[in-house]
């Protein structure tokens, strides 16, 4: 028999670890089994140790084979492979690994580029985060199997007392996938409807302080910390709707969780798996919103959309949304299917001598093949974007690796770095090579005119929020999208 072997780096109450927990449960302990890792962008050699462990301990409870399954990060893939390797050679031919597409993001497709000979296989949460791979890894080692849930015993709603309406979010708090900052905006939308609405959002993110200062100027907004899953239950049943105003989604375990509790979801077209499964005014709302839409126009999008569904059918209609919504996630995520899309993967049983190789290259110095988010060429690339802009000076967009790998080649044409923003609170007051480090709403404040996108990964999503530095008079430039002649961002191999 085989079993998976799920590790999380320093795995914590968020929705991966919930997803693992729903896989572990839909396996059967038996068959499925999630270890916490230490973190190996820290310390490789403890994360190594503890997959192993793992997995010779599900060898130990009768196993004939353990399909190793990384997640979140190249290190934590790195890892994976070195430990593979290890386990290989102790006991060939019984050892697999695979790849999870949890969301639509760049940083996601490039991580299983980048280990696509380790894997057996890449299993897609949703259609539309198999259709997000089409590039990088081949049809016939996709598999889509939908995040199983258990149905659980009907959710007791009650008689709904009068009242505003009542919205709910769940999930992280930032600005760029989840766009958490549209949430104040579908409230203001609705009350300009005429709608008297109160919103409660559940979660943590470096998106927190902004959203409570907002939250405190509109009214009505009621911010709770992250909570355990069987926490959440009171909260979505409470709710009328389920708002999701992501950019992407693999296919969103929240709006599953609040679907299961009857509370129909409003989510964003183009927004990836968010949308799967849902007909717009039969088992939720579709806003007619994309991914390059701010949290202003969003916002609103999704309160009309509500507005008009309440003015088509009431609350009641609601309600009849929400019971469709719950029927429609019980068939789709049917542990049962779930088990039934994964058992052949966990069945095959062989190893690859191309696998072997990879995960024997891997060993010899992880932490390189783990890092995947710099293009080889950013240095020159950045330089010939600002040479090609005349600039004087120039704002940094990112506090990460790729503005410090690219600092050198900018200050070596005479441009002054005038300062560096980073969207998590914790950066603000710090400094990089001794300038200032400020979030994006204290951009104007850096004596500079322009700012550049320091990241690869990244550069869409900070694309599409500029507006928030174009409304301080910044011009915003990208690198990437701008330099589309020059040779590709990673080589081969």
């Amino acid at each position: 028999m085989a079993g998976l072997l799920i590790a999380l780096p320093n795995a914590s109450l968020g929705g991966v670890t919930v997803w693992a927990e729903r896989i572990t449960e839909s396996l059967g302990r038996d068959l499925g089994s999630t270890i916490a890792s230490p973190d190996p962008k820290v310390d490789i050699e403890a994360a190594v140790s503890y997959y192993v462990a793992g997995a010779r301990d599900m060898f130990q409870r009768g196993l004939d084979h353990v399909v190793l399954s990384p997640h979140l990060s190249g290190s934590c893939y790195a890892a994976a492979c070195v430990a593979a390797h290890r386990l290989d050679r102790m006991q060939p031919n019984q050892i697999g690994m695979v790849g999870w597409m949890h969301t639509d993001i760049r940083h996601d497709i490039e991580l299983l580029r980048r280990f696509a000979p380790a894997l057996d296989a890449v299993i897609c949460v949703s259609g539309a985060s198999s259709q997000a791979l089409t590039d990088a890894i081949a049809p016939d080692r996709r598999v889509v199997a939908h995040t199983p849930v258990s149905a659980g015993l009907s959710p007791r709603r009650g008689s709904r007392e009068p009242g505003p309406l009542r919205l709910v979010y769940t999930g992280r708090l930032e600005r760029f996938q989840k766009r958490t900052l549209a949430l104040p905006w579908i409230v203001q939308a609705l009350r300009r409807r005429g709608i008297d609405t109160e919103l409660t959002v559940i979660g943590d993110g470096p998106a927190r302080d902004e959203l409570s200062a907002l939250a405190a100027r509109i009214g009505g907004i009621i911010l709770h910390p992250p909570v355990e899953p069987s926490e959440l239950l009171p909260h979505l049943t409470h709710a009328d709707l389920y708002v999701l105003p992501s950019r992407s989604e693999g296919l969103g375990l929240g709006r599953l969780e609040a679907s299961l509790a009857g509370c129909a979801p409003v989510v964003c077209g183009g927004s990836g798996g968010a949308t799967e499964g849902i007909t717009h005014g039969i088992e939720g709302l579709i806003t007619s919103t994309n991914a390059e839409a701010n949290e202003e126009t969003t916002g609103l999008a999704m309160g009309n959309s509500i507005a008009d569904a309440i003015e088509d059918s009431g609350l009641p209609g609601l309600s009849a949304m929400g019971l469709r919504a719950r029927a429609n996630v019980i068939d789709m995520c049917d542990p049962r299917k779930f088990r039934s899309q994964l058992q052949p993967i966990l069945a095959r049983q062989r190893t690859t001598s191309s696998q072997r190789e990879f995960w024997a290259s891997v060993s010899v110095n992880p932490l390189d093949v783990a890092s995947f988010t710099i293009p080889y060429d950013a240095p020159r690339r950045a330089a010939k974007r600002v040479r090609s802009l005349g600039l004087p000076s120039v704002i940094l967009y990112g506090a990460g690796a790729h503005t410090d790998a690219i600092w050198d080649a900018i200050e070596s044409l005479g441009i002054r770095i005038a300062g560096v923003i980073d969207d998590d609170p914790a950066r603000a007051g710090d400094d990089i090579r001794g300038a200032p480090v400020v979030a994006s709403r204290d951009a104007q404040t850096l004596n500079a005119n322009d700012v550049l996108i320091s990241s690869w990964l990244h550069e869409d999503a900070i694309w599409a929020q500029r507006d928030a530095l174009e409304s301080q008079g910044l011009r915003v430039h990208r690198i990437y999208a701008a330099l589309p002649s020059l040779e590709p961002c990673l080589k081969a191999g």
